[in-house]
């Protein structure tokens, strides 16, 4: 699930046998995991809870590769409306003010936004969702020409700069 809300990048671990845990995909380490800290995290959400351990890994989406992207592995989770979801875990979009939780030497953890900003494969620093009424999807650095063909028709409104409320913009 793509969160707004969120900068966490949560997958559940392997060793997770929570009954949010027991439905759904589990993340195995590879090759390039590298733990970021000996701490496990706690975090709560308005959903519910888990426990984690912090590490990075390489990640896809879509064609992206995402180096070095920070995440957290659930090894308990209590997030009762995870129990039946058909996502597999939460993808943080928020900015690194959202974050409070200071794992390695610059004090924070790589939110998938800051890793998409200083990517060379991403054309525009921006996402986008596009939500019919049945499926639908979110792209990165791009709005697809078959749902908007002339995309300088677009208003764009810059975020105001608040902690409390990142994706705040001027009326």
């Amino acid at each position: 699930m793509f969160d707004t809300g969120s900068t966490d990048f949560f997958l559940s671990d392997e060793s997770c046998e929570t009954p949010s845990c027991r439905n759904h995909n589990k993340y195995h380490k590879t090759k390039t995991f590298k733990e970021l800290t000996d701490e496990p995290q706690e975090i709560e959400y308005i959903s519910g809870s888990l426990k984690s351990n912090i590490g990075s890994d390489n990640v896809f989406l879509g064609d992206i590769l995402v180096k070095d992207q920070t995440l957290h592995l659930g090894y308990e989770v209590y997030i009762p409306i995870f129990d039946s979801a058909e996502w597999d875990g939460i993808v943080g979009l928020g900015f690194t003010p959202l974050n409070e939780r200071p794992v390695n030497e610059e004090n924070i953890f790589s939110t998938l936004i800051d890793n998409l900003e200083s990517h060379d494969d991403v054309k525009n620093k921006f996402f986008s969702f596009y939500l019919p009424e049945n499926e639908g999807y979110i792209t990165f650095g791009e709005i697809p020409d078959d749902i908007v063909p002339d995309s300088s028709h677009i208003e764009w409104a810059p975020l105001i700069p608040d902690n409390e409320n990142p994706w705040s913009v001027r009326l």
